[in-house]
């Protein structure tokens, strides 16, 4: 009987990859490789809280760098990932007295929407406008202080779903579909790889020469205090692999495959 060869799907590709990749550099079959470590698909959420003054963000994947955003998902220090998409998203949280709450109960939506970010702000910019500002900046990546992803347009990693947000019941009105794309990522190929041991950063930039006076959402008409205040997220898409990083002296993050 032939050989029957199957094209994996392109997730199943990227898994492939990646295990395979780590299984040569770790000097292992690719068998013995996936008994001894567990390779499981993930998704990162990094968050920073959008402020007036601040034009560049920048965020670490790993644990105990930062102080947290309630919500966030990390990786621990002897992790490995390897990034398959990336998107950006918009959410808020409730603000009082300084104190920052209620996280989970806001969307993230996938564009700033001005059906639901209404602040009308100042001459400074509107809720709204001041958010485009994100629209059209870039994020970069670096591994071990190396750059490795270099100013890729946020145009790329939003998804503007062509209809007004609508808060009803039992509805998704911020995705289009199941897969990537239509969920607002933006494809990584070839996968870049994250030693959450090592230094690294996601940097999200603002555009220049835009207002942003009400980016955080602080005003909700002329100078009255919202109670809200709005987030940044970045969410990666991959495959984790545990307890990798230091594993062999061939292994080492900022690689791609």
């Amino acid at each position: 009987m032939a050989n029957i060869v199957v094209t994996p799907d392109r997730l199943r590709g990227d898994y492939q990859r990646v295990a395979e990749s780590i299984a040569s550099s770790l000097g292992l079959p690719l068998d013995a490789f996936t008994r001894q470590y567990k390779i499981m698909r993930h998704i990162l959420l990094l968050g920073a809280y959008l402020n007036p003054s601040t034009s560049t963000y920048t965020l670490s994947p790993r644990k105990g760098v930062d102080t947290p955003i309630p919500g966030t998902i990390l990786l621990d220090q002897n992790d490995f990932f390897a990034i398959n998409s990336l998107g950006l998203k918009v959410g808020r949280a409730a603000f009082a007295s300084g104190n920052y709450s209620n996280h989970g109960n806001y969307p993230k939506l996938t564009y700033p929407d001005p059906a639901f970010f209404t602040g009308t702000g100042t001459t400074a910019g509107s809720e709204a406008t001041s958010l485009l500002t994100l629209v059209n900046g870039v994020t970069s990546i670096s591994v071990n202080n190396d750059v490795q992803m270099d100013g890729v347009s946020n145009m790329d990693l939003m998804l503007n779903p062509q209809r007004q947000y609508v808060a009803a019941a039992l509805t998704a009105p911020q995705y289009g579909g199941w897969s990537e794309e239509s969920r607002g990522f933006y494809d990584i190929t070839p996968n870049l790889i994250l030693d959450a041991s090592a230094d690294n950063g996601i940097v999200v930039t603002l555009a220049p020469n835009g207002a942003r006076g009400n980016i955080d959402g602080a005003i909700s008409t002329g100078t009255t205090d919202s109670g809200i205040r709005n987030i940044v997220y970045v969410a990666l898409e991959g495959w984790k692999i545990k307890n990798l990083a230091g594993a062999g002296a061939g292994l080492t993050g900022g690689r791609t495959c």
